[in-house]
């Protein structure tokens, strides 16, 4: 049993050594070896801008180009605070009787005049704005 035990032993260790041997073989060869010449970086045209695709390489092309013929009009402010104020006040709807009060509630904090004293106008109008969409939405005061 020893003497397999020893032969066994010794072909391990052959086999390890025939490993080390063609891996060190392998990196020198590697290490050896001309690297291939990397690509200059392209060229950067128009600011910076490298196109994503050939097609975007020509000339006159741009991507989504279609919002210049439809210009949007300029939006109000004041319109769209009013409009995220109804969402959130509608993502309330269906909620719990608690919940839709202390989401009211943080509405009403948020834009109390006298929390926003840079914008004192807006917060009033905001919040005066709630309190109608308040009534209309869910019918109490």
């Amino acid at each position: 049993a020893a003497a397999s035990r020893m032969f066994t032993d010794q072909r391990s260790h052959t086999a390890a050594q025939n490993y080390r041997n063609a891996r060190r073989s392998y990196l020198d060869e590697m290490s050896s070896r001309p690297k291939a010449p990397s690509k200059p970086p392209p060229q950067k045209r128009d600011g910076g801008f490298t196109p994503p695709c050939p097609r975007a390489a020509k000339e006159g092309f741009s991507f989504g180009g279609w919002h210049r013929l439809h210009p949007q009009p300029l939006v109000d402010p004041q319109r769209s605070l009013q409009d995220s104020v109804r969402a959130q006040l509608a993502s309330l709807k269906y909620e719990s009787k608690a919940n839709q009060k202390a989401g009211i509630k943080r509405l009403l904090v948020r834009w109390h005049p006298d929390r926003n004293l840079e914008s004192a106008e807006t917060a009033t109008s905001i919040f005066q704005f709630i309190q109608q969409e308040k009534d209309k939405m869910f019918g109490r005061s």
